[in-house]
């Protein structure tokens, strides 16, 4: 268990390459924040590998594209975990911090640029 007890981030987590990206962090032992705008299929990937384990996932709601609900979201997300977390970004629309607890809202490009 190479990420046991680490926390993650990770955006378009429902579907393809998120969704395994979340189940592989969770077999790993990651504790996992999976957003993504595809509530039902988020909400079940998310219960399907918490009930893996040894790790676990939780899945919150956010558009991307939209830089409040990204600041509400990662924030949220960071208290539910505890703090000092890593982000996985899957999406392109989203820039990955150049630290640990960069402010969502800086790395937010709704415009994709």
């Amino acid at each position: 268990m190479q990420l046991k007890n680490k926390r993650i981030i990770v955006t378009g987590s429902a579907s393809g390459i998120g969704a395994g990206t979340v189940l592989a962090f969770v077999r790993e032992g990651a504790i996992v924040s999976a957003l993504d705008i595809a509530d039902e299929a988020g909400g079940k990937l998310a219960a399907e590998a918490s009930s893996l384990g040894p790790g676990s996932a939780r899945f919150y709601s956010c558009d991307i594209a939209s830089p409040e609900q990204v600041t509400r979201v990662f924030e949220q997300a960071g208290r539910d975990m505890g703090g000092g977390w890593t982000y996985w970004p899957m999406s392109p629309r989203l820039r990955a911090p150049s630290e640990q607890r960069t402010s969502p809202s800086t790395i937010c490009d709704p415009h994709g640029t």
